[in-house]
């Protein structure tokens, strides 16, 4: 409607005005109605608003909100739900679903939707925090297409069988860079999926970069319906989970009154969470609704499990890079800390760990994560947290309780880790969604007008190997191409920390995920081992016994003969571990040393890498550096007035030894044949070896032979050196003697 005053002149809208509906002498205007050329297209719709209940609600003034209650507006009309009792001992509505008829223009001049909360005080209604959603369209539902034809998606069964060998039940193997079988462990499948995913980010790399990283470690092969779903951000902001979605609980922050719009205000302006669902349906009206089955529920209890897989980019106390971080979580009114466990001067620690908690939904809806970093003579300070909204996981159509593998193996390394079978969780969708199903044949699934069907032979389309299971979670691994929304994945997410008195400055993220399972269904299986990798601790004896054909130098002054004061330098690690044998003059070239090292040291047998512990410091932990299992020899010549020289070396790869001589005729350089022929060997499988190693130096490029060494190297685990002691050098146990 448009309003005239007494000066405005009615002939300056000869067009836009139809003609006059009513005078009123008293309100001293008249009105007109609008012509249909400017007025906006209205049209039926149907408000329905699920009031779940409220979340984290706080004080006004130092008093509780006592029986708040929530208003939901649009377009003049409001929609309100029961008084909320008592909020300490249930936060949810009871009557939870409400529904109201409302006319809204089209397009562009659909106003935005309002939630408040208000309760009543002395006999006043008084506005205690507000959300707008400024733009509606993403909640109109949008009815999916029916048709009762039956639309077959073909599944290709070869997809859901693994590649490895399978032996000694059901624990997955594969081979190695030295060809030898290791079993498939958690850690095996998540790097190889984490080097999967950086190669597909750098696929737009220049080919020098690639070059580049050909050297680098790659994780032996892990078939791909092995590998594990990553999401590079939080699973609630994901493409596939993080959408406004036809049903689910939504969190809506509620701002205090009189403030500034929401998008300027932070947590500490808000008086509360609102969680619901709300949908708009356009006339026609559908005859069922999305929320017609959603009930208020009595409180839930769920066991929790937490895994936080490592921490990266950790940011300390003003950006300093020394941070001994710690886990830390807050459930309702619980707090539980892993202190005990920190991490000594680790920005990235590999944590490794799964934490159980029992929550009872509604009281304990929100989880807090969050990393402290342990002060030895302060108090310890918080680096960052993030927050999950665990029922809304629970309630998600998405089924976010637990992450779906490919595979169905019941037992094993891999076991399935769901508290439903893949066909339990199939009937329960079918159930909850009224879908006609399932229904089982050889080659095929049924699931209302769907049929999955597995078929890769095209001559022999009912050829199918896979069991019930295995289909099942075929079909559940698919969901999204019938239904349109996927289905939760085994997955790791990343989630960034967020310090409050660093707004918007990430201060590291968390690599992790959540497990869910509701107290009232059977037995819960055991939780997923992801500590890191365990080290074997192993004891490398080396005797060296000869040498012979050494190019000598050095020129006695009297007699003129070739003269040398030799001696061998060995390591594992470097400068820490580096051994020293006694001097052996020679005035052939030739010469008998007898002398053993030892070198202890923990190896790390996926990464095939020597872990070496270093000390930060007086009463400070230790640190963890790790290289590759390669032992290095040197032969000098010891010097009176000058430094002493190093003649050559001897670089041996202690899982990939080749080029190894029966005698020293059969001694010579190494080819790159000999690296690639079946010769070569693993000490971590032979245990011992002894041969003859040319000794090499490497001048302007080119190598050349400078001597030969005979030497014998043996590999001991901790506990059979223990049993069986050696002496360093010539030292008993087990003395050599000493050369003559």
């Amino acid at each position: 409607m448009i309003q005239l005053n007494e000066n405005d002149d009615s002939t300056q809208y000869p067009v836009a005005l139809s003609d006059r509906i009513d005078n009123d002498s008293k309100a001293g205007f008249e009105m007109y109605r609008i012509p249909p050329a400017i007025r906006p297209e209205m049209s039926k719709y149907k408000l329905e608003v699920l009031f779940w209940g409220l979340r984290e609600l706080k004080k006004i003034q130092f008093l509780d909100i006592e029986k708040p209650r929530v208003d939901v507006e649009l377009g003049g009309c409001i929609v309100s739900s029961d008084e909320l009792i008592n909020f300490k001992e249930n936060p949810n509505f009871s009557n939870p679903l409400k529904s109201i008829d409302v006319d809204l223009p089209n397009n562009l001049l659909q106003p935005a939707l309002t939630i408040r909360i208000v309760h009543k005080q002395s006999g006043q209604l008084l506005l205690d925090g507000s959300h707008i959603i400024p733009y509606i369209q993403n909640l109109i539902y949008k009815e999916a297409p029916q048709g009762e034809e039956t639309v077959e998606i073909g599944i290709d069964p070869k997809k859901y069988i693994t590649e490895t060998s399978q032996q000694n039940g059901d624990i997955y193997k594969t081979v190695n860079r030295e060809g030898e079988e290791i079993p498939i462990d958690w850690w095996m499948r998540y790097k190889a999926s984490l080097e999967q995913y950086l190669e597909e980010e750098e696929k737009v790399s220049s080919t020098e970069n690639e070059s580049d990283s050909q050297g680098e470690y790659k994780e032996p092969h892990i078939p791909q319906n092995m590998l594990i779903k990553l999401f590079d951000t939080e699973l609630e902001k994901s493409n596939d989970f993080g959408k406004i979605t036809d049903w689910g609980l939504r969190s809506f922050p509620l701002f205090k009154a009189k403030k500034k719009s929401s998008l300027e205000s932070g947590d500490s302006e808000t008086i509360g969470v609102f969680k619901g669902s709300i949908q708009l349906y356009k006339d026609p009206i559908p005859n069922e609704s999305i929320n017609e089955n959603q009930e208020a529920v009595e409180p839930v209890s769920v066991l929790v499990r937490v895994y936080i897989v490592d921490a990266q980019n950790l940011v300390g106390k003003t950006g300093s890079n020394r941070i001994n971080p710690y886990i830390t979580f807050v459930l309702g009114g619980k707090k539980a800390s892993d202190k005990d466990n920190y991490f000594e001067n680790q920005q990235n620690p590999k944590i490794g760990k799964c934490f159980e908690f029992e929550a009872v939904f509604p009281q304990d809806s929100l989880l807090t994560v969050q990393v402290h970093g342990y002060d030895r003579y302060g108090v310890d300070y918080l680096i960052g947290e993030t927050k999950i909204d665990l029922e809304n996981r629970y309630y998600s159509r998405h089924r976010l309780l637990c992450g779906l593998p490919q595979l169905y193996q019941p037992e094993g390394l891999d076991q399935w880790r769901d508290s439903c079978t893949p066909s339990e969780i199939l009937e329960k969708l079918c159930n909850d969604l009224k879908l006609f199903g399932p229904e089982y044949w050889d080659d095929s699934i049924k699931v209302g007008k769907y049929s999955f069907v597995f078929t890769s032979d095209a001559e022999n389309p009912s050829a199918n190997p896979l069991e019930k299971e295995q289909m099942c979670l075929a079909v559940l691994n698919n969901w999204k191409q019938a239904f349109g929304y996927a289905l939760l994945p085994e997955h790791v997410e990343t989630r960034p920390l967020y310090n409050s008195r660093k707004p918007g400055l990430q201060q590291g993220s968390l690599h992790m995920w959540v497990d869910m399972f509701p107290r009232d269904l059977k037995e819960i299986p055991p939780p997923v081992d992801i500590a890191p990798q365990r080290l074997n601790c192993y004891e490398l004896r080396v005797i060296i016994h000869r040498i012979t054909d050494v190019q000598l130098k050095d020129v006695t002054f009297f007699t003129g003969e070739r003269t040398g004061a030799l001696y061998f330098k060995g390591w594992l690690m470097g400068a820490n571990d580096t051994q020293v044998t006694d001097i052996q003059r020679t005035y052939t070239g030739e010469a008998n040393v007898n002398w053993r090292f030892i070198f202890p040291f923990d190896y790390n047998p996926k990464q095939q890498q020597i872990v070496e512990c270093q000390n930060a410091g007086q009463g400070h932990r230790q640190s963890m550096k790790s290289k590759s299992p390669e032992l290095h020899i040197q032969l000098w010549d010891s010097r009176t007035l000058t430094n002493d020289k190093n003649l050559c070396c001897l670089c041996l790869p202690l899982n990939k030894l080749s080029n190894i001589a029966k005698t020293p005729r059969q001694c010579s350089l190494p080819t790159q044949s000999d690296s690639n022929n079946n010769s070569v060997i693993s000490l971590f499988k032979e245990k011992s070896v002894e041969g003859w190693w040319p000794l090499v130096s490497e001048k302007h490029g080119e190598t050349s032979m400078r001597g030969k060494l005979l030497m014998s190297i043996e590999l001991l685990t901790k506990e059979e050196a223990a049993e069986n002691p050696a002496g360093f050098g010539r030292n008993a146990p087990l003395p050599l003697p000493k050369p003559k």
